[in-house]
């Protein structure tokens, strides 16, 4: 699958998700940027983020390089912005076929236009210290992803609704230690939510104890298949620090590192409409979830050629490799704590995204190109 999303007029990227057994609970989470959102700020979407940790336009740079807040001009700046997000995700069935159901219909449907609309803001508060000092503080989502298929799809054993939000609070920090080189340094206290769906094929797991004629009877009473839901949450810490150098009046290099933050998430794991038969195979629980979010470290220019041109240009890195399985671990209940009821291997590779914009400061026009490479999984 490879459907594409929408994140704004003149931005495209490709989001594709693929999909993970009776109770494969968790489905797996793939997309072209990971997931990764890159809009952080108005001014960085008109420049289409090109060369951001070199650009401090505005209080977004606490986000992008907080060493760019010693550039910005004295006193207090504001900045908010939105993006409004509108994903596509469609499957298109080769030749799959519908699991077996004893005897209940078996659903052999698409699952719809899986993509979620979503509205991303963010904020950011600068302000002078002294001189050579800003403190700042920005209020953004940095990871997030949605899509949900119709519950009663092909895939729906494998995933049905899939959504990850974060919330990141980033107080920061810059000192400029002289007329060509600022440093910036912030906190990032962060929070994830997180919420998967599938369904559950019940008739499968009852045959596989009990037999032919059990199975049949629970598809009979219209128990052949039911929802699975999982939910979790964590908060947790990071650190992201910035240098920004001035060598000329017209060029600008930035350099910025976010460093990577790890959770472990705990929640629980519901069965609705589960057999009898299955109370004590498939209990309702608690479960954890140990996942990291990825580093990243940024290289950016910023060089006016003549009154009218800059050159913007950046290379990103992001560590996906971090991101090596999805483990899911009851908690509590049986099976006994620490039994796995769900673990999917991710076979991710580390990313660079590389842009250039040129701009015409006269009339705003801007002629861009753009090259990213992104994560697959095996």
């Amino acid at each position: 699958m490879r459907p594409t999303a929408f994140r704004s007029s003149f931005h495209i990227s490709f989001t594709s998700l693929a999909v993970a057994s009776a109770f494969s609970a968790f489905p797996q989470l793939a997309s072209a940027g990971g997931f990764a959102l890159i809009e952080q700020s108005g001014s960085g979407m008109g420049n289409a983020y090109a060369g951001s940790a070199a650009a401090a336009e505005d209080s977004s740079t606490v986000y992008f390089n907080p060493a760019g807040m010693g550039l910005l001009p004295a006193g207090r700046q504001l900045a908010i912005a939105a993006h409004y997000i509108m994903p596509s995700a469609q499957f298109k069935n080769a030749a799959s076929t519908g699991a077996t159901l004893f005897g209940a219909p078996t659903p052999t449907g698409s699952g719809g236009d899986a993509g979620v609309s979503a509205l991303v803001p963010s904020g950011y508060f600068t302000m002078s210290l002294s001189d050579t000092a800003r403190f700042g503080v920005g209020v953004n989502v940095p990871f997030g992803l949605s899509t949900e298929y119709e519950s009663d799809w092909i895939g729906r054993f494998q995933g049905i609704k899939s959504e990850i939000m974060t919330l990141n609070i980033n107080p920061a920090i810059s000192w400029k230690a002289s007329d060509t080189v600022s440093l910036g340094f912030g906190l990032n206290y962060q929070s994830i939510d997180a919420e998967f769906t599938s369904k559950s094929n019940y008739a499968a797991a009852v045959f596989s104890v009990a037999g032919a004629g059990p199975a049949a009877a629970v598809a009979a009473a219209g128990q052949a298949e039911g929802l699975t839901t999982l939910k979790g949450d964590d908060t947790s810490w990071g650190w992201n620090a910035g240098l920004m150098f001035t060598p000329s009046p017209k060029t600008r290099v930035g350099i910025a590192y976010r460093s990577r933050i790890k959770y472990s998430v705990e929640g629980t794991v519901k069965f609705d409409n589960r057999p009898a038969l299955l109370a004590a195979a498939a209990p309702d629980g608690n479960i954890k979830l140990d996942v990291t979010m990825p580093d990243s470290l940024s290289f950016a220019l910023s060089h006016r050629l003549d009154d009218r041109w800059t050159v913007l240009a950046d290379a990103t890195w992001t560590g996906w490799k971090v991101l090596k399985k999805f483990e899911v671990i009851r908690t509590n209940n049986t099976p006994a704590s620490g039994a796995t009821l769900q673990n999917i291997p991710y076979n991710w590779r580390n990313t660079w995204r590389r842009c250039r914009r040129e701009l015409q400061a006269e009339r705003r026009l801007a002629a861009e190109g753009r090259h990213c490479l992104r994560p697959d999984t095996d």
